[in-house]
């Protein structure tokens, strides 16, 4: 059995050192991106005795002022700082400034979670316990490995397959399936699943909470014609409880819940709608929403134990928060992860079957 702690020493005995002793020294980082996320890094992650020595951003018009009290610098001044300093690139989407940084020869290099990380190992560890096979938990230490290295080649050691959710190797599927499709977007997974069913099935229910995708997927049903006869499409969330929360209405993949947003959609709670039908699988992919809509699942999950498909990237937190709800539901599940993208740390699913 792997340790988490001593696994992470091990990658970058450096950083947990420093980490452990920043509460008598405190822990110096540069943050690379002065942005949004740069900005709320600390507040974000709940971390405490950080010292933010500088912060470095491509914009040239940052270069020289402040934020949050703490200088701007440009890449090339970076390159001349000492290397013991570690650089956590703080942007939305890290992995190609990431390889860029390493490519200048910035080495001593974090992903935005990896103090959010070890500040949460008694959960990382459970995770890795509850995983059911070698590939589970290959996958689950490459993705924390490239936490602490940002190195790209991970992926491809931990990718298996770019097919989602209907993974063979895990599920068996028989001719009268009942889907449950959270974040159907423009009807790709529909597609997917009907290749694989060869058109026998017994419901999809989809969700799209998303206006531009809705009518994309509308447009997709109806060029299916007679092969959609069991398909349910729902322009609404799906969510902890039925109403109605904040919305980013992007036309997008990435559509997400904003609870602030003056957008609003109407979301369903999956036990106010389905307790009375069949569910056989649901799969979730709602950019962050996932553990909310698992909540909104409960009796549904512990009354007909359905097979599941949850991504689980989307928040620092779903690494081990989608899991952990799953299996205080259903202890009986057993669990598997697959990372499906050989360019990039998004794309890791959490499966779970009987």
């Amino acid at each position: 059995m792997v340790n988490i702690y001593e696994f992470i020493r091990e990658i970058n005995p450096g950083i947990v050192g420093k980490f452990e002793n920043r509460h008598k020294e405190k822990f110096d980082v540069i943050l690379y991106g002065a942005g949004e996320v740069g900005k709320d890094f600390l507040d974000r992650y709940d971390l405490s005795d950080i010292n933010i020595v500088y912060y470095c951003d491509d914009d040239r018009d940052k270069w020289g002022k402040c934020l949050n009290g703490t200088l701007i610098i440009s890449p090339e001044e970076l390159l001349n700082i000492s290397s013991n300093v570690p650089v956590c690139v703080t942007i939305n989407e890290p992995d190609e400034p990431a390889r860029k940084l390493l490519k200048a020869g910035i080495k001593n290099l974090l992903h935005r979670y990896s103090l959010y990380y070890l500040l949460n190992l008694d959960k990382l560890q459970k995770v890795y316990d509850l995983l059911c096979d070698s590939n589970s938990k290959k996958v689950f230490l490459g993705l924390i490995e490239y936490v602490y290295t940002q190195n790209p080649e991970i992926f491809g050691r931990i990718t298996t397959s770019t097919e989602q959710y209907f993974l063979e190797d895990i599920f068996s599927f028989d001719n009268n399936e009942c889907i449950i499709d959270g974040g159907a977007y423009t009807g790709d997974t529909i597609q997917s699943y009907l290749d694989i069913c060869r058109g026998n099935y017994g419901k999809i229910y989809s969700f799209e909470p998303d206006k531009g995708n809705f009518e994309k997927l509308r447009a997709m049903l109806l060029e299916l014609g007679d092969a959609a006869k069991g398909i349910e499409i729902y322009n609404k969330g799906i969510y902890s409880s039925s109403g109605a929360v904040g919305f980013s209405n992007n036309d997008s993949f990435d559509s997400c819940i904003v609870k602030t947003s003056p957008c609003m959609i109407e979301v369903i709670a999956i036990d106010n709608i389905f307790m009375d039908n069949r569910i056989t699988m649901i799969k979730l992919d709602i950019e962050g929403a996932e553990t909310d809509a698992i909540l909104g699942a409960e009796k549904l999950l512990k009354a007909q134990k359905p097979k599941l498909a949850i991504c689980n990237y989307h928040l620092p937190s779903d690494l081990w928060t989608v899991i952990l709800q799953i299996n205080e539901f259903v202890p009986e599940y057993k669990f598997f992860l697959r990372h499906h993208n050989v360019h990039s740390w998004y794309e890791s699913v959490l499966y779970a079957k009987l």
